[in-house]
């Protein structure tokens, strides 16, 4: 079976707009990123934070990323080419994800930083702190009742223990005195 230079030019331009929708849904990625906080994007500069929990995030999104974009390609190649993989249509995708990434990318990755900023500022000052002030309104407020009921009942417990800790202890010495006394 032929394929006409058309056909295979048609191939690569939708391989490319492939590449830059691939790049765009990467942006979906890195806003789990920069929401989670593993990521800033301020100044321009890639800042990432270190430890285990943010690698495994990295690790999984992209696994999760990757193996979807390998069945949207192979879907693709499938429909464009009939199943046939050609080189060109791989460079073309690369292309344009590449070329979405280091353009448009790098200006849509400062503005999710900023919109991330925003959220997390908007959920501090309307979720954490008026949370946090209640409950330390409940613990102000519980701490009596905690001292007179709880806390007496606790102590009182701790008595017990310690009563029985030192009946054990006197028995034991009145059983090594007795002990010595018989010899």
């Amino acid at each position: 079976m032929e394929i006409f230079i058309e056909k295979q030019l048609i191939s690569v331009g939708y391989s490319f707009i492939l590449g830059l929708i691939f790049g765009a849904s990467y942006d979906i990625i890195r806003m789990i990123h920069i929401l989670s906080g593993t990521v800033s994007f301020s100044g321009g500069e890639k800042r990432v934070k270190k430890g285990k929990l943010p690698f495994l995030l990295f690790l999984l999104t992209d696994l999760i990323y990757m193996s979807a974009v390998s069945v949207v390609f192979s879907v693709f190649v499938y429909i464009v080419n009939y199943g046939d993989f050609r080189g060109y249509l791989l460079l073309g995708t690369v292309v344009g994800f590449v070329l979405y990434h280091f353009t448009l990318g790098r200006v849509v990755a400062y503005f999710l930083d900023l919109i991330a900023r925003a959220i997390r500022a908007i959920l501090r000052y309307t979720v954490a702190i008026p949370v946090g002030f209640l409950l330390r309104i409940i613990r102000k407020l519980a701490a009596p009742v905690y001292r007179y009921t709880i806390g007496i009942l606790i102590g009182r417990l701790n008595e017990i223990r310690l009563c029985r800790r030192n009946r054990k202890y006197l028995r034991r010495t009145l059983d090594e005195l007795s002990f010595d006394i018989k010899q």
